[in-house]
């Protein structure tokens, strides 16, 4: 049974770090040196995720102009045999500049959905 996982997108590494809430092995998934981090550029599922933003590392950001992990997305994650972004999916985004959560194209905050498909840089939602 695997443990969530905080996932966000590694802007040094340029792929997504996946972060267990516990010590664990994430099969599929690169381990770093040191073995807290995981390493992917997609695609993979985080199933049940959940979408988070740290307001006080967000007020961060915006007085020190300097990006900092403060948005994750918790969910279990998962390497597809076949990966397809089903159609009806949505794509999520967030910029702590201009939004206080992660929204979807058209503004709408996103808190949760069922699945998040993670391909490339972007977050997709059903």
């Amino acid at each position: 049974m695997s443990h969530p996982s905080d996932v966000y997108w590694n802007t040094h590494k340029r792929c997504f770090s996946i972060r267990p809430t516990k010590p664990s092995e994430l099969e599929g998934f690169k381990s770093s040196p040191k073995g807290r981090v995981f390493y992917n550029t997609g695609p993979f599922l985080l199933l049940d995720p959940v979408f988070r933003v740290n307001e006080r590392g967000r007020q961060w950001v915006l007085r020190n102009k300097k990006k900092t992990v403060h948005a994750t997305i918790r969910g279990l994650p998962r390497v597809p045999g076949v990966f397809t972004i089903p159609p009806g999916a949505r794509l999520v985004k967030y910029n702590p500049y201009q939004n206080e959560q992660f929204v979807l194209l058209d503004g709408t905050p996103i808190f949760k959905a069922r699945t998040a498909y993670l391909k490339d840089k972007e977050v997709w939602i059903i």
